[in-house]
């Protein structure tokens, strides 16, 4: 017999506090399901984006300079 989503809830919610963190940890953990076309497209964006760095097409900026500009358009 399986327990329904409110009857889970409620005992999850009757643990300590330290077992409901651990719990919610390994729930969202169990999500985590690797994806390789997911993988492979982040893999080739990199690779365009060194790319386009090597050619001078792309401009680096430093993390800061980032940040501010950021900061500044949005304040």
């Amino acid at each position: 017999m399986s327990m329904d989503f409110q009857q889970v809830l409620q005992e999850a919610n009757r643990l300590p506090p330290t077992e409901r963190v651990k719990l919610v940890e390994q729930l969202l953990d169990s999500l985590d399901q690797p994806d390789p076309a997911i993988d492979q497209a982040w893999l080739e964006e990199c690779h365009l984006r060194a790319h386009a760095v090597d050619q001078g097409e792309i401009a680096l900026v430093e993390f800061d300079q980032a940040i501010a500009r950021l900061r500044q358009q949005f304040s």
